[in-house]
């Protein structure tokens, strides 16, 4: 609480925590990551146009094979991969794409809110290569003033999605009206994908 994310707030998310507890609902721990600021990309992007980042690599096998075990040896957890969301924005969409994609016995759930899919165009060819292996749910999302680009790689990923293997019903796509790429877009669509992904 009180910290800012790069477009100068935060997402909420202690709020919606906050409401879903009141409401009796299923609550979860949040584990939040700063980024590398300079290495931002590098972290969260693969590949881009050809240039492989082992330091994403390394991101991506931390949070699964480190940070995960960690925290359920240390909090009270759920362990099952059905109780296991991973979710991010922009690049960090990306980030949480793929790293919930390449570790499916991990992640069940994925949030992916205005992923800057264009930094990554080969995203689909290892979507496809790697096809589906467990069941997941996958929230995507993203505003329409953010412009027509962005609607047209979120329907490819959804297309892409269904073709390896996932049904509709385990896909929610989302385009927000006047959402822009900020965390202003991302706190309500927080708030609609933990509901979806956790009821």
């Amino acid at each position: 609480e009180g910290w800012k994310a790069p477009f100068k707030t935060s997402w909420e998310t202690h709020n919606t925590i906050k409401e879903f507890e009141y409401m009796n609902l299923n609550t979860s721990i949040l584990i939040g990551i700063e980024h590398g600021k300079k290495h931002r990309k590098n972290e969260y992007v693969p590949l881009d146009n050809g240039y492989h980042s082992y330091e994403a690599d390394l991101y991506s096998n931390f949070i699964a094979n480190k940070l995960k075990p960690y925290v359920d040896k240390n909090l009270r957890t759920k362990t099952g991969r059905e109780h296991t969301s991973i979710m991010g924005s922009s690049l960090g969409g990306i980030s949480a794409l793929y790293t919930g994609y390449k570790h499916q016995d991990v992640f069940g759930k994925m949030g992916i809110f205005s992923p800057s899919l264009w930094a990554m165009p080969s995203i689909y060819g290892i979507i496809e290569k790697h096809r589906k292996h467990f069941d997941s749910k996958i929230y995507l999302s993203a505003g329409l003033d953010e412009g027509r680009y962005n609607q047209i790689h979120i329907n490819r990923l959804y297309d892409t999605l269904l073709h390896v293997g996932y049904y509709p019903n385990d896909i929610y796509k989302n385009f927000v009206p006047n959402g822009k790429h900020n965390e202003y877009l991302w706190q309500s669509e927080f708030r609609n994908c933990y509901r979806w992904l956790n009821t």
